[in-house]
């Protein structure tokens, strides 16, 4: 997985670092390495994962706002012509997932929402499914995969 942004990276160096401080002398030597890397692409997977979470929190608080449901009372006209440039780009991508997310059949929406917005795990989303292990993981990486080729053939 790539992280997006230099926070996010620094983020996940600086959680792969604790785990190495805390547990790495608990690992032998001879696979010290590997363990490493297994640490840091769950790690960055992890830290993948809550920024999605916190960028489609943003745009449903974002159209919250622009459909006047804000405590305000609604959009302030002057920030939104101003809005930079960064927040219109993160915007389309969000409605380019969000038209991409309106493929996905009911069945792969739910493990989706199961496992990035609940955030449960592969063997919380199989008990509460009442699926096989095996058959949660295939329906997430099934799901992703159709996702990103959607947003591939957009872009």
């Amino acid at each position: 997985m790539r992280l997006k942004n230099d926070l996010d990276v620094e983020d996940c160096l600086n959680r792969v670092f604790e785990k190495l401080w805390l547990q790495g002398d608990e690992v032998a030597p001879a696979a010290r390495r590997a363990w490493l890397f297994v640490v840091a692409r769950n790690e960055a997977a992890l830290v993948g994962r809550h920024a999605v979470r916190r960028s489609i929190e943003r745009a449903g608080n974002e159209e919250l706002e622009r459909c006047g449901g804000s405590e305000s009372g609604g959009v302030d006209p002057s920030t939104e012509t101003s809005m930079p440039l960064d927040a219109l780009l993160q915007n389309e991508q969000i409605e380019k997932l969000r038209l991409a997310g309106r493929e996905l059949s009911d069945q792969q929406s739910e493990i989706l929402r199961f496992r990035f917005y609940d955030d449960l795990t592969f063997r919380e989303i199989a008990d509460r499914l009442q699926i096989p292990l095996g058959t949660a993981l295939t329906r997430v990486r099934a799901a992703i995969l159709k996702l990103r080729k959607s947003l591939d053939d957009e872009g």
